[in-house]
């Protein structure tokens, strides 16, 4: 979703904020198959008959390999 964190004011909103910002596993599942269908050039690659440009690959390459 493009968020590298999120302050909060109280810990009863660091469960909210998690939630809220930690990719869903469909969105896991395919940044992964972006990161492996992607060339070595990164320029574009073609996932579920769509065009997935150079920025959008790096964004998936970096959540990716960020998120466990």
């Amino acid at each position: 979703m493009g968020f590298q964190g999120k302050s909060c004011a109280r810990p009863n909103e660091v469960p909210i904020a998690n939630d809220v910002i930690t990719p869903s596993s469909a969105a896991k599942a395919f940044a992964q198959e972006v990161v492996r269908a992607a060339p070595d050039t990164g320029d574009v690659a073609v996932v579920k008959s769509q065009m997935i440009d150079a920025p959008t690959i790096a964004h998936m390459q970096s959540m990716f390999w960020q998120r466990s």
